[in-house]
């Protein structure tokens, strides 16, 4: 298997083709899907304002600039076309592949170790067609993790690749800069450059030192000039609760060593995954034991993993049953992967293959299989959404009632309704009662003859507004509070009933 995979590595731009190749026919299903949910807030700034959403921030609780800068970029060269931008997408995640491997070749040239780039092949292989990848891909809201990530991987090649100048230095900082500014993740990208600068002995200067300085300085106060505080974002009360991170660190590495989601489905009703998991583990261990692999090189890819998460710990916990918030963990699979990668090329020839091939065809099912549900839940939403327009008049106040927060655990409404009326001319104060997670086309609630609304075909069922008791999943409207609005909706069946004042 070494010598097979080593063949391949030797023609990175073969790699590069095939990779872009396969991210194309893998995210295929999402080139229809257009925008959905959070989505429209960005269109919405984009046709009303244009360059000068700069001036506020894009109304974002968040400092990325940059990330806002080429996602305006992007929208105005596709001239706001989704099906160009989602192709742009997935052209950044194949690059982002690339350049995996293409950084472990570097470690494999600085460290003299032929066997590193083998392993930087299997590794972006399977960092592009991971399951746990398609939020960070399909949803172009989530833009800002492929530009960063892209950014920093440039950033450490030329720390790896170069000798050590001042030159060297001013251009690392100068892409760290860059990337902090297409996501705060990125602040943890000067100490996975040590480790690795430990890893592939390049010496660590005085310069190096105050870069770091300088470009932490720059950027905390660029953030707090705007922002008006150091933390900004979601502004987590667990953001620096110790005990918060290491438990939340935890679930993501269980996440990812045991793909719980995926445990079973109609297609694949045996955990194989967890399966296959279990035994890369053990064997793994045994490689280390027998002194197979390095273990300090093992020890600096675990640490990386764990930096990654550190950044996005302290916001919520990873979701064991779908798909929300994975694209938290878009850089940690990283250093996943590469370790991954490892035990792939230490396995025996046809064990390797056939091993590698079942773990690659489960990845491409669920990876497709989620596309597929982004599909499914952009036409629910423009369902919704189409229908809502016809029904509601500019300048009223609505109240809808049993929205779809999300379809089969997919985002699909959330923050859209009213940046989507916008863009189509229509000023509507929205007011959410019901938020719900849909399981079927038909799925909502049905109105009885007591005045009760109950839901069918719905989960998660949450109140937004106004603040009223939820018992069973039913609910007694108080019709005093109501006389504050223009018209009351509730969706049902694709379609909305109104309910008179």
């Amino acid at each position: 298997m070494k010598e097979i995979i080593h063949k391949i590595s030797l023609k990175p731009y073969a790699v590069l083709c095939s990779f872009i190749v396969i991210g194309l026919v893998l995210y295929s299903p999402i080139f229809s899907i257009g925008y959905i949910s959070d989505d429209w807030g960005f269109v919405y700034q984009m046709e009303k304002y244009g360059w000068s959403a700069f001036s506020h921030n894009f109304t974002d609780k968040f400092y990325i600039p940059v990330s806002h800068f080429l996602g305006t970029i992007q929208y105005q060269i596709t001239g706001g076309n989704p099906l160009l931008q989602h192709v742009i997408q997935v052209l950044i995640h194949g690059t982002i592949a690339w350049q995996i491997f293409m950084i472990c070749k570097d470690i494999s040239i600085k460290n003299k170790q032929k066997e590193m780039a083998s392993i930087g092949l299997i590794a972006g292989l399977l960092f592009l067609i991971n399951p746990f990848q398609v939020e960070s891909v399909s949803w172009l809201a989530s833009k800002s993790y492929g530009y960063t990530l892209l950014f920093s991987l440039f950033a450490l090649r030329i720390l790896i690749r170069n000798k050590s100048s001042l030159h060297r230095n001013i251009l690392f900082w100068l892409l760290t800069l860059i990337a902090i500014h297409c996501k705060e993740w990125a602040y943890v990208l000067p100490f996975i450059a040590i480790l690795l600068m430990k890893l592939t002995k390049v010496k660590i200067d005085k310069h190096f030192w105050l870069g770091l300085l300088l470009t932490l300085t720059v950027a905390f106060g660029l953030r707090y000039l705007v922002l008006g505080t150091f933390v900004g974002g979601y502004e987590s009360s667990h953001s620096f609760n110790l005990s918060v991170i290491s438990i939340h660190t935890l679930a993501y590495l269980i996440k990812f060593t045991t793909y719980i989601r995926f445990a079973s489905s109609e297609f694949l009703p045996l955990p194989l995954l967890a399966i296959l998991s279990i035994i890369f583990g053990f064997i793994l261990l045994g490689l280390l034991i027998k002194a197979r692999i390095r273990k300090l090189s093992i020890l600096y890819f675990f640490c990386i993993i764990i930096l990654t998460l550190l950044p996005i710990a302290g916001l919520e916990i990873t979701s064991f049953t779908s798909n929300q918030s994975d694209r938290y963990s878009y850089f940690a699979l990283v250093p996943f992967s590469i370790i991954y990668a490892y035990v792939f090329i230490n396995l025996k020839k046809w064990i390797g293959l056939i091993s590698l091939s079942t773990l690659c065809g489960i990845f491409i099912f669920f990876t497709i299989d989620y596309n597929n549900k982004w599909q499914n839940s952009s036409i629910a939403q423009y369902t919704f959404l189409e229908e809502l327009f016809h029904k509601v008049d500019s300048n009223s106040r609505v109240l809808l009632y049993n929205i779809p927060d999300t379809y089969n655990d997919i985002y699909c409404i959330r923050n859209g309704i009213e940046p989507y009326l916008k863009v189509r001319g229509k000023e509507v104060d929205i007011e959410v009662y019901q938020r719900q997670n849909f399981h079927s086309f038909e799925g909502g609630s049905t109105l009885n003859e007591n005045q009760k609304f109950s839901t069918k075909n719905a989960q998660n069922t949450f109140t937004t507004f106004p603040k009223d008791i939820i018992t069973d999943n039913r609910i007694r409207f108080n019709w005093e509070w109501m006389k504050d609005f223009d018209k009351t909706l509730i969706y049902c069946n694709t379609k909305f009933t109104s309910l008179a004042q």
